[in-house]
């Protein structure tokens, strides 16, 4: 398994789960808050310079805890047994997003998007998940972003938190930050390479939806 390189960016919530935890070691775990950079979605290796086609690609997804922050299946993984398991959350290839929650997969999850700020959103619904592919707003609900067709540039939708059910029944909130590697503040197509997610997280490890 590898693990992906993070920053916390909500330290309050870990520092104040240390306060309150004092040295009892039967004190639950305090949130998660994680930035996953650059997770890589089955990125081409190029395009083909007659039609602007990316190839070089596997058709293959990347398979991603956020219970445990870790990749669990990289899309060059031969053995593709634990894409049946419930060790993962959240898989992504291209701009599609797969939930751990249906009778393929087996886990207990499920996603749904709230029209509210990542900030804002103190707690999980406790209904209205699906087990649903995660895509473009023009291709399904719930959906993680945009394609805008005069810059030919992917977009997470602002203004929207993705609420997950991981497969073991937790739960965790995420926002998006870019489709692309570095995740540029005006990403640039035809330079910046595709199919890498940024991503903030909050994991809540006790079992509740509060954030």
């Amino acid at each position: 398994m590898n693990r992906i390189i993070t920053s916390f960016f909500g330290a309050g919530f870990l520092v104040i789960g240390l306060l309150l935890g004092g040295c009892d070691s039967n004190d639950e775990e305090p949130i998660v808050a994680e930035t996953v950079t650059d997770l890589p979605a089955d990125p081409p290796t190029g395009r083909d310079p007659n039609t602007g086609q990316t190839i070089g690609t596997t058709d293959r997804f990347t398979f991603f805890s956020l219970r445990t922050n870790q990749i669990i299946l990289g899309r060059d993984s031969d053995d593709r047994s634990d894409s049946t398991s419930t060790k993962w959350d959240l898989a992504f290839r291209s701009t599609t997003i797969l939930v751990n929650g249906n009778n393929s997969w087996g886990g207990q999850g499920g996603a749904l998007v709230l029209n509210q700020e990542f900030e804002s959103v103190t707690q999980a619904p406790s209904s209205g998940y699906t087990t649903d592919p995660i895509g473009l707003e023009s291709a399904g609900d719930p959906a993680w972003g945009l394609y805008d067709p005069p810059s030919m540039t992917v977009f997470p939708l602002a203004g929207k938190t993705l609420i997950v059910k991981t497969a073991d029944g937790r739960y965790a909130k995420l926002r998006f930050r870019s489709y692309y590697r570095g995740a540029p503040e005006v990403p640039n197509p035809f330079q910046d390479a595709e199919r890498y997610y940024t991503f903030d997280f909050v994991f809540q490890p006790d079992g509740s939806r509060d954030f």
